[in-house]
């Protein structure tokens, strides 16, 4: 049995009721996936391995790192390697420049976007997470934990009448 979701790219999503297998083609939704539900990923990031790995058992830890590595959606995802292990859905993100074109490129498996552009949108995200997993109880857990979070540090600041510019650079490679 199916059930609709609205993802948060803003697409009602058919996901399978009893999922036994997901793929994330990004880190943020492969760690939230490793946090609720490690038992139905199949593959795995190196980039949300690494953050996620030390809250679980060793025994866990190497059945995780044993899981096909999975780039990221801008470095070649292989098609390959997400079909071979047969999963009910992909996890993505909204700013996939491929998010269109994702189910019909995975053979009509369900694509569900997670976002991490804004905090707001980061806790949705853990929301629905929780909701397409069948974890919804832990989910918003961790969400209203996020949130309140969020509102105790917006309340110890002072009101902001001009926000700065910021410019943060990443990677090894800072030719500029």
């Amino acid at each position: 049995q199916a059930r609709t979701v609205l993802d948060l790219a803003n697409r009602e999503v058919v996901v399978p009721k009893d999922l036994q297998s997901v793929v994330s083609i990004h880190a943020e939704p492969d760690a939230i996936v490793a946090r609720l539900r490690p038992d139905l990923q199949k593959t795995r990031q190196e980039n949300a391995a690494a953050r996620i790995m030390p809250i679980f058992s060793e025994e866990e830890q190497a059945r995780l790192k044993a899981l096909p590595l999975v780039n990221a959606f801008y470095k070649a995802t292989s098609i390959d390697t997400i079909l071979g292990v047969n999963p009910d859905i992909i996890m993505d993100i909204t700013k996939d420049p491929s998010l269109e074109k994702r189910s019909a490129e995975f053979g009509g498996i369900p694509v569900v976007a997670l976002s991490k552009d804004t905090i707001p949108e980061y806790i949705k995200s853990w929301r629905l997470a929780g909701k397409v997993l069948q974890t919804e109880t832990e989910a918003n857990r961790i969400a209203d934990f996020l949130q309140a979070t969020v509102d105790s540090v917006t309340k110890a600041l002072p009101p902001v009448e001009q926000r700065p510019k910021v410019w943060l650079v990443t990677g090894t490679n800072l030719e500029v």
